[in-house]
């Protein structure tokens, strides 16, 4: 529910539990589990979670398997030489997991953390980590205050 004031912009979105209050100059989020929402900024103790999310056509025919969900970042001690490469050969951007267990281009969403934010896999992980997603975040300090989450994924088939 949208509401205009004088210039001001006043929203409040129920999510569940979750209650979002944003204006023209404060952004705060009250939330239970979920970072993500439309293209709203998601920001929790301080730290910006999400913002503009990728939003896509709803998933049709999908298969819900259990992962873990990681995160990470652009910085050098967690990539190769190439940084804002992913494996793909794309610019890193919200929107981007990495995935070995699925090919490129595959479209997944975590609905339990990222609402219906649609990512697409164009990165790849150590080849150690076969039953996991990693989300990548703009800061290493983002992707850190993520951690490591074990949560069902929907997987475009």
């Amino acid at each position: 529910m949208f509401t205009g004031m004088n210039k001001a912009l006043l929203a409040l979105i129920l999510v569940g539990t979750s209650v979002w209050i944003t204006t023209p100059v404060v952004r705060s989020v009250t939330t239970t589990n979920e970072y993500g929402l439309g293209s709203l900024a998601v920001v929790f103790d301080g730290a910006l979670l999400s913002y503009n999310p990728v939003m896509g056509r709803p998933l049709t025919d999908v298969e819900v398997r259990k992962v873990t969900v990681t995160a990470y970042s652009s910085s050098p001690d967690e990539t190769d030489d190439t940084p804002h490469i992913t494996a793909m050969g794309t610019a890193t951007r919200h929107g981007v997991i990495a995935a070995n267990f699925l090919p490129f281009g595959v479209k997944v969403r975590i609905p339990k953390l990222f609402g219906d934010t649609v990512f697409t896999v164009e990165d790849r992980m150590h080849k150690r980590f076969q039953n996991r997603v990693d989300v990548w975040f703009p800061t290493k300090a983002e992707a850190k205050r993520f951690g490591l989450q074990l949560t069902e994924v929907e997987i475009e088939i």
